[in-house]
């Protein structure tokens, strides 16, 4: 839940006819391209690696009228994080069981297990919270938030300059954390299917 950047460079020879190619895609694509049995060369993405990808919008209106709501959305994602990365592969048979249609056809179950727990640990490496410079979950990094909104405004992607602290809230963040996060992971690591 820690904003963090999940988009990266990765290098491929697709074919002997083909020049090397380059390929700009989330994480978790490239777990998915591997698995289809292209192997990729990550390249170096250090400067941009802090950058905000993924988190959850709200309305300033709406964080004062709806907080306990807000703060539940945000504790549950947190947990289930927490969860996720403890066990990746009850959080994948979980899915399966939740959503059916989200299990692979054309696999057999090992292997849909097998390919999407490498999916969902390329976003793990992700959500850590120390990736993001962060010490709690939902927590927002202005820093980090400041320079992608720099990194923005000298490309002009956008046209005014941001300040970090106006695109970013941590004021829920202490409720948010309101719950016992190793007994989430004692919990994941125990669940059997």
């Amino acid at each position: 839940m820690a904003p963090v950047t999940t988009e990266a460079i990765a290098v491929s020879n697709l074919s002997k006819s083909y020049a090397t190619r380059a390929l700009s895609q989330f994480d978790t694509q490239y777990a998915m391209v591997e698995n289809a049995g292209v192997k990729l060369r990550l390249l170096e993405t250090r400067e941009i690696d802090r950058y905000p990808s993924n988190g959850f919008l709200a309305l300033e209106q709406t964080l004062r009228s709806r907080r306990q709501e807000a703060v539940a959305l945000a504790r549950g994602y947190a947990m289930g994080t927490v969860f996720a990365i403890a066990n990746p592969e009850a959080a994948v048979r979980i899915l399966y069981d939740v959503f059916p249609q989200t299990k692979p056809t054309g696999k057999d179950e090992a292997t849909a297990v097998r390919d999407d727990t490498r999916v969902i640990q390329a976003r793990i490496a992700n959500w850590k919270l120390e990736k993001a410079g962060v010490k709690r979950w939902g927590e927002s990094s202005e820093a980090n938030y400041q320079a992608y909104a720099d990194f923005l405004f000298k490309w002009n992607v956008i046209k005014e300059k941001v300040s970090g602290n106006d695109l970013v809230t941590n004021d829920l963040i202490a409720d948010v954390n309101r719950f016992d996060a190793a007994k989430v992971a004692a919990e994941a690591k125990a669940w059997k299917p």
